[in-house]
């Protein structure tokens, strides 16, 4: 007699293949709340807060010495002021004093930044996470528009 395999159903197989695939999927998505802290739910609700600024750092005119910084600016308008532009999560002041001292300075902010320029940011501030990065981007292109040297990552 011939030894047969014992004859399984296809639906306990096709069954525990699921459970394999969903035991798969449950520890990816473990790994990306880890790595990715916005695939987590409880970001949802810090991400609404009013607790970004943006900030506007006048930078010294020394800055247009450097090549990345015009190619930045076609339309600069000469004897116009350069700024820098970011956002934060904490007061302007705390992140201006940051980028002088080197630590997570942007490297144009650090060498060339001479002051905070409120008048460019105060009304605006705080905001949600998602407005700071639109408005980041809207105050460049703003600034730009009226001929300033503008620095924004």
């Amino acid at each position: 007699m011939v030894d047969e395999e014992p004859v399984t159903s296809s639906l306990h197989n096709d069954a525990a293949q699921r459970e394999s695939v969903n035991r798969q999927i449950r520890i990816v998505c473990a790994t990306l709340k880890l790595m990715f802290p916005i695939f987590n739910n409880k970001t949802k609700h810090a991400m609404s807060q009013r607790d970004k600024n943006i900030y506007v750092i006048e930078l010294d005119l020394k800055v247009l010495k450097d090549k990345r910084f015009r190619d930045a600016n076609p339309n600069y308008m000469e004897g116009k002021k350069c700024f820098y532009v970011g956002r934060t999560g904490r007061t302007p002041e705390e992140r201006f004093q940051q980028h002088k001292s080197g630590y997570k300075s942007n490297r144009l902010a650090k060498k060339f930044g001479v002051c905070l320029r409120p008048r460019h940011y105060e009304k605006h501030n705080p905001m949600t996470y998602e407005e700071s990065i639109e408005m980041e981007i809207e105050k460049t292109r703003r600034l730009r528009k009226r001929g300033y040297g503008v620095w924004s990552n």
